[in-house]
């Protein structure tokens, strides 16, 4: 019963992504005489934590309650006060922890404060799915950079342009949808300068959301047009990250747009990927979404900076030289990124498959 009311929480924990910005998707369920009373989820960013929802819920039938949440209950004060002393005021008698706080600054600080207070305290109910829930949020707490997911769309043969350059659309309209889900759950869509002036994207969810993700264009040289989609700030944020020695001008022709520009350093026209990823990171940007051409994907891949891939695969043959990924550079086998917990889902045709890219362990 234990994993079936952790499960529980985590279910409700993941209705959180997208709108918990630099927090971490909680979920949380209060059980009493092996039933589940009342439950909640962290909703939004400012908002209250799943422990509180449920609690609130519950009201003074919270008393001698069991509370199963798929995260260490926070200890300090930010934008709501801490969950673990709304827990002891709420005369809950048990604890069950998916997952400790990965921050290294508070992990096991809630656990010790639930024991003093005489509460018993279980850890590590379904905790390789807890962990996975915020596995966005342990990278940003413990390095400041975004969770990075790399989005690609292809032919059966890895193709994503016909000899011709035609790329829209190679898969399906479901497929599509699913995307516009995915860009739902991001704080920053990313591309590079060559699939805006090839393709032109929009780079933002459909049907349009109240607070679209930011748009991220690599551009070394600010080449962006001025009438591009992703120069229309009305429609959502843009961010232009170029080289350092950029005409004066240039800048001021797209900040006058509302375009935001960004500095970093830049070799061959290739720019500084970690420097990228830093400065997005300072700008509180936890999840990413990567939908670049050949040479973005390489370039993250080459660099090891890809956190997930998601690859969308037609059925279909185009053949030609535009390829999904370019050649690595000194390449060997053993040293291939592979991928581990895999997923496979069939969308009305297509092949979605999902995979996170195997770190050293």
């Amino acid at each position: 019963m234990k994993s079936e009311f952790m499960r529980e929480a985590a279910a409700l924990a993941v209705k959180g992504k997208g709108f918990t910005k630099t927090n971490p998707c909680v979920g949380a369920v209060l059980v009493k005489n092996g039933n589940i009373i009342s439950s909640g989820w962290h909703e939004k960013f400012g908002r209250a934590h799943a422990e509180k929802n449920a609690i609130l819920r519950a009201g003074s039938i919270s008393k001698e309650c069991e509370l199963f949440v798929t995260l260490e209950p926070c200890s300090t004060s930010g934008k709501t006060p801490p969950c673990t002393k709304l827990i002891k005021r709420a005369g809950i008698k048990k604890v069950y922890i998916g997952t400790l706080d990965p921050n290294p600054a508070h992990r096991g600080r809630g656990v010790q404060i639930l024991k003093d207070a005489g509460i018993e305290v279980e850890v590590g109910i379904e905790e390789s799915l807890c962990k996975e829930i915020i596995e966005d949020f342990r990278k940003y707490i413990t390095t400041r950079t975004p969770y990075v997911t790399l989005k690609i769309a292809q032919s059966l043969d890895g193709k994503i342009a016909t000899a011709l350059g035609e790329s829209q659309w190679i898969t399906s309209e479901a497929s599509r949808i699913d995307v516009h889900s995915l860009r739902n759950e991001m704080d920053a869509v990313l591309t590079g300068i060559k699939t805006v002036l090839a393709d032109n994207p929009h780079l933002t969810p459909r049907p349009a959301v109240k607070s679209p993700p930011l748009r991220v264009v690599l551009d070394a040289f600010a080449r962006l047009p001025l009438d591009s989609n992703v120069a229309d700030v009305k429609e959502a944020p843009t961010i232009l990250y170029t080289g350092r020695n950029i005409d004066a001008e240039q800048i001021k022709r797209l900040n006058d747009l509302g375009i935001e520009t960004a500095s970093v350093s830049e070799t061959d026209g290739l720019l500084n990927l970690n420097e990228v990823l830093d400065d997005l990171g300072a700008r509180g940007i936890m999840n990413l979404l990567v939908e670049g051409g050949a040479g973005v994907f390489t370039s993250f891949l080459e660099r090891n900076l890809a956190d997930r891939l998601l690859i969308y695969t037609a059925p279909i043959l185009l053949g030609g030289s535009f390829s999904a990924i370019g050649g690595f550079a000194k390449l060997r086998l053993k040293n291939a990124p592979r991928l581990e917990n895999i997923k496979i889902k069939n969308i009305e045709g297509d092949i979605r498959i999902e995979g996170k890219f195997v770190r050293e362990r």
